[in-house]
């Protein structure tokens, strides 16, 4: 039987995050977390991305993507932005054994349907590392999470987090229509309608 202080260490284990951050910070304008509301799912596909392979469209309003390794990392995040002119991207960092990661997949289904009308595209990069094509569409189609999902060779990956200032997952980040980037902002669940409009300003 279980000690009361080995299910407090699984308690906690589960709320860490999986690389050397654990915490996100704090948002200037305000520290409570919000409440989502009901998920809004359009089923509309966001625009495909060239240059990225071929693509695997879902259901649920999904667009997949398996780049081959001599894709480079500039490659990655010019195709990217080229395929959604004039909008924002939230980009979401993630690997198929952060459960944190996964955790925040629900609440980023919800804001993405509440931000449907807005110039912002919802972005997955999933990293190869410790981690299979066939877990990475599994938990898509689990998750039935719309968006574009990228996974990105490991090598590559690592060099996406190192140009966007990330050394953990889950890591989050905003680029502007413009092209500036807003690093390690809110998590989906820590965000809503109003935050992002705030964000892609």
């Amino acid at each position: 039987m279980p000690t009361l202080r080995t299910l407090l260490f699984l308690s906690l284990l589960g709320t860490c995050a999986c690389a050397q951050k654990t915490t996100q910070p704090a948002a200037s304008d305000d520290t409570t977390s919000t409440t989502l509301g009901p998920v809004t799912n359009t089923h509309d596909h966001p625009a495909e991305v060239a240059g990225l392979g071929p693509v695997t469209a879902t259901a649920f309003g999904a667009n997949l993507y398996t780049p081959p390794a001599s894709v480079t990392a500039e490659q990655v995040m010019d195709s990217i932005r080229a395929a959604f002119p004039g909008k924002a991207i939230y980009l979401d960092l993630w690997a198929v054994w952060c459960m944190p990661c996964i955790g925040e997949f629900p609440a980023s289904k919800r804001l993405h349907g509440q931000t449907s009308d807005l110039p912002v595209e919802f972005v997955y990069l999933c990293t190869s590392s410790r981690g299979t094509e066939a877990r990475w569409k599994s938990i898509i189609n689990g998750k039935e999470l719309p968006g574009t999902h990228v996974f990105v060779d490991r090598l590559v990956h690592g060099e996406i987090m190192d140009r966007l200032r990330a050394n953990s997952y889950p890591t989050y980040v905003v680029v502007k229509a413009d092209g500036k980037r807003k690093y390690d902002v809110r998590r989906p669940s820590e965000l809503s309608r109003q935050r992002m409009q705030q964000l892609i300003k």
